[in-house]
């Protein structure tokens, strides 16, 4: 597997509005401070995070576009590999425009999702011996849910006598998923279904060890893994892995990591993406 070298710092802010793409870009250099910082969490969780971002020196005309309820996008990444996708969603929030006479700074949040006008309540009547998998297509589809990965396992689970149900389409698609032996989250703001099998994850190709002398960046591992003392009664035991910021990871993602503390191929559970003055950082939380 080849290593991918992580230097040169790459931002993409994207503001998508009914006419219009508005495209800010951050790209590093020497003693040049970031005009782009963010956080952007992922979990297993269908809950919708609340990412923040931060952008100096962004003129009056500008600050305007950042309206509420406007999609945004966020992309990072480097010069060498190029930026991916962190996460997309709507802005919710904004504050007002601060500076300390030299640097200005405009700062954001927004909700991770791919839809916007996403019913709160749905209805639903399917006749005896609809599959698991059909309900939860058919409950997306009632509200208006751009579903993504969609595997049980139980694929052949069935409500033999029917399936008749009301109430929010996420918690009832929740409590589908695990019917079928599976899990609901949420990945890039994107509601999927999956078993959570270290097989079926999302295969990003990555494998992370520590700094190498002479290399730019080494292979992204910044600090030796460190075991969740939380997790001492849990059957599911996590590791937390920090790395250079990795754009392809988020929830479920398959990595694979070398080190004398920790190593094998994982299973990403929950973290965060990271970027201000400092640098940019991922940190994740993998199963043990």
């Amino acid at each position: 597997m080849a290593a991918k070298y992580l230097y040169g710092r790459r931002v993409e802010l994207w503001v998508i509005t009914k006419n219009q793409t508005y495209k800010f870009y951050y790209h590093q250099k020497l003693n040049y401070s970031f005009g782009i910082g963010f956080t952007v969490p992922f979990s297993d969780s269908t809950t919708a995070q609340t990412c923040s971002v931060s952008v100096m020196n962004l003129s009056a005309s500008h600050r305007k576009i950042f309206k509420e309820k406007r999609h945004i996008k966020l992309f990072a990444g480097y010069s060498e590999s190029g930026v991916g996708l962190l996460t997309e969603g709507f802005i919710t929030h904004t504050q007002p425009y601060s500076t300390d006479g030299v640097t200005g700074t405009f700062n954001f949040d927004f909700k991770e999702g791919h839809d916007e006008n996403v019913k709160k309540k749905v209805s639903l009547s399917l006749g005896p011996g609809t599959t698991v998998s059909t309900a939860i297509r058919r409950i997306a589809r009632e509200a208006g849910i751009t579903l993504g990965k969609l595997k049980l396992a139980k694929p052949g689970a069935a409500y033999k006598s029917g399936y008749t149900a009301s109430g929010n389409p996420v918690t009832l698609i929740k409590k589908a998923a695990e019917k079928g032996g599976s899990k609901a989250y949420r990945r890039r703001g994107i509601l999927c279904v999956d078993d959570l099998s270290k097989a079926n994850g999302y295969r990003e190709h990555l494998y992370l060890t520590m700094h190498q002398k002479g290399k730019h960046g080494g292979t992204g591992l910044i600090a030796e893994p460190v075991y969740n003392e939380d997790d001492e009664d849990s059957k599911k035991k996590t590791v937390e892995i920090q790395s250079l910021l990795q754009y392809q990871v988020s929830t479920g993602s398959i990595i694979q990591v070398d080190n004398p503390v920790f190593s094998g191929t994982k299973r990403v559970q929950s973290g965060q993406h990271t970027c201000d003055d400092s640098g940019m950082i991922t940190t994740m939380e993998v199963y043990a």
